[in-house]
C-alpha cells in the first residue's frame, strides 16, 4: 500500500503541478509520471498475489512495469524514442530526454516485473523471481545510500537522470513484497523458520543492514565529524562494530536460552510423568540405536520385559492412586539394582522394560532375576503387601528388528505368567524354544 500512495502522489503533483509530491525532497530528482504508474501496477500485482485474486490481472499488472521498463531501456540502447517518455504529462524541466526515467530505474522495472511474473508461473520459477527480486531490492538500497552519503553515483547518470530518492524507496518496497509474499518458499522460508538459523536471520539481517547506513548517514553530517571525513568513517565504523557486538552477544544468550528449553522440551517428551522414567517413546528410538550398534559391534544385547503381577487386584483394592503408588514403588526398586549402563524404561500400564548392552541372555537372565527378588523381598508400603513381577528375557541376534526382539521377550513373559508368575523365563533365538533360567543375583 506505501507504493501506491507514493505512486499516486507524484501522479497527483504531475497533475497539479505539485513539485514537492515530484520530488520528496526538495530540490532532488523527480520521479517520472511513467515510472509511477509502473510502480502503482506492480504494487497492484502484489496485492492481487496476496488476496489470491485472478491470475490473469495479476499478470496483467506485473506486465506493465516490465513493458514500461523494458521499452526504456530499448530507447536507452538504440537512441530512438518510442513514446512513452511523456504519455501521461509534459516535461518541462528535464532537457535531455525529458520525461524519461532513468538507466537504474527502468532496469529495476524489468526485474521487478519479471520477479513477479515469474510468482505467477510455475513453482520451479520461484528461485528467478527470488534472485530478480534480491537484485532489485540491493540496487534500490544502493541507491537510497548514495542520497544519504550524498553520492550521485550511486542512484543514478550524470549525463542524463538520476532514480528519484522515493522511488528507490518504492523498489525496495516492492522487492521485500515479492521476497516474502510466499513465506513456504526462499528466503521467507529461511527467515521465518522456527529453527536456530530463522532466529539468527530474523534478529541479524535487518539491523545489519539498518544499523551501519544510518550510523553512516549521521556521522556525515559536519556537525558530528568536525568537517573531517576520515573521522566520519572511523566513527561510522566503530559505533557498527559495538552495535554488531551487542547484538551477537544479546542473540547469543537468546540461542543458549531457546536451546536449554528445546533440551529440557525434548527431555520431557521422553520422561514418564509417573514413574519419572524414560518412556515409551524414549524405549524405541534406544532399541533401535543399541540395536545397530550390536550389528556393527558383535557385542551381545538383551531385552527384559517386566511386569506387575496381578496389577488388576491392587487397583481394584487400593484405587489407581494406589496403582500409581506401586507403579512407583516397583520403578524405583528395580532402577537401584541397574547399572548405569543399562536403559530402565516404562513400557506401558505396568509393564517396563529393560535393555542389557553387552549382555548375553543368561547375563540378562540373571539380572531380571536380581531384580525380581529385591521386589519380593521388598513389602510394599499398605498392608505390608508384597508385590511380585514376572520377567521375559530375549537376546539379539543378527537380523534382529526392535519388533521382533520385542515379540520374544513378550513371549518369555507370557510363558512365566503362564508358568505361574513370580519367576524369570527367558526365550532363545532358536525356533520355538523356551528354556527356564534359574540364574542367581550377579
Amino acid at each position: 500500500m506505501g507504493v501506491i500512495v507514493i505512486g499516486l502522489a507524484v501522479l497527483a503533483g504531475w497533475a497539479f503541478g505539485i513539485e514537492p509530491f515530484m520530488t520528496v525532497l526538495a530540490g532532488s530528482i523527480r520521479m517520472k509520471s511513467n515510472t509511477a504508474v509502473a510502480l502503482i501496477c506492480a504494487a497492484v500485482a502484489l496485492l492481487i498475489d496476496w488476496r489470491h485474486g485472478a491470475m490473469w490481472l495479476r499478470r496483467l499488472m506485473a506486465g506493465v512495469p516490465l513493458l514500461f521498463g523494458a521499452v526504456t531501456l530499448f530507447e536507452y540502447l538504440t537512441g530512438m524514442s518510442v513514446g512513452i517518455d511523456q504519455l501521461f504529462f509534459l516535461d518541462h524541466v528535464q532537457k535531455i530526454y525529458p520525461g524519461r526515467m532513468a538507466h537504474l530505474t527502468a532496469a529495476n522495472l524489468t526485474a521487478i516485473g519479471l520477479a513477479l511474473l515469474c510468482t505467477s508461473a510455475r513453482p520451479r520459477w520461484m528461485a528467478t523471481a527470488q534472485v530478480l527480486a534480491l537484485g532489485c531490492g540491493l540496487s534500490s538500497l544502493f541507491a537510497i545510500v548514495g542520497y544519504l552519503f550524498g553520492v550521485p553515483v550511486l542512484y543514478g547518470s550524470v549525463n542524463y537522470t538520476s532514480m528519484a530518492f522515493h522511488t528507490g524507496v518504492s523498489f525496495l518496497l516492492l522487492s521485500l513484497g515479492t521476497l516474502f509474499i510466499h513465506p513456504e518458499v526462499g528466503l521467507a522460508a529461511q527467515f521465518w523458520s522456527l529453527s536456530s538459523g530463522g532466529v539468527v536471520a530474523r534478529r541479524l539481517i535487518p539491523l545489519a543492514i539498518v544499523v551501519p547506513i544510518l550510523l553512516g548517514a549521521a556521522f556525515v553530517q559536519p556537525g558530528l565529524n568536525f568537517g573531517e571525513m576520515r573521522l566520519a568513517l572511523a566513527l561510522s565504523v566503530m559505533t557498527s562494530v559495538i552495535a554488531i557486538l551487542a547484538l551477537i552477544t544479546s542473540l547469543s544468550k537468546s540461542l543458549s536460552a531457546s536451546d536449554r528449553q528445546r533440551r529440557d522440551a525434548e527431555h520431557n517428551s521422553t520422561m514418564d510423568d509417573l514413574t519419572h522414567i524414560p518412556n515409551r517413546r524414549y524405549f524405541d528410538r534406544r532399541l533401535d540405536e543399541e540395536l545397530n550398534r550390536s550389528a556393527r559391534s558383535g557385542s551381545p544385547l538383551s531385552l527384559i520385559l517386566l511386569d506387575i503381577d496381578h496389577f488388576k487386584e491392587v487397583n481394584d483394592r487400593y484405587g489407581h492412586q494406589g496403582g500409581d503408588a506401586a507403579l512407583q514403588w516397583v520403578a524405583s526398586i528395580a532402577g537401584s539394582m541397574l547399572r548405569s549402563s543399562s536403559v530402565f524404561c516404562r513400557y506401558g500400564g505396568e509393564e517396563f522394560a529393560i535393555i542389557v548392552a553387552d549382555a548375553t541372555m543368561s547375563q540378562a537372565a540373571a539380572v531380571a532375576e536380581r531384580v525380581r527378588a529385591a521386589i519380593a523381598r521388598s513389602p510394599w508400603a499398605p498392608e505390608n503387601l508384597s508385590l511380585t513381577i514376572s520377567a521375559g528375557v530375549a537376546e539379539g541376534c543378527t537380523n534382529d528388528t526392535p519388533r521382533s526382539l520385542v515379540s520374544r521377550a513378550d513371549q518369555a513373559l507370557y510363558l512365566a505368567k503362564r508358568n505361574g508368575r513370580d519367576r524369570v523365563e527367558s526365550l532363545a533365538n532358536g525356533p520355538r524354544e523356551i528354556k527356564l533360567v534359574l540364574a542367581t543375583a550377579i
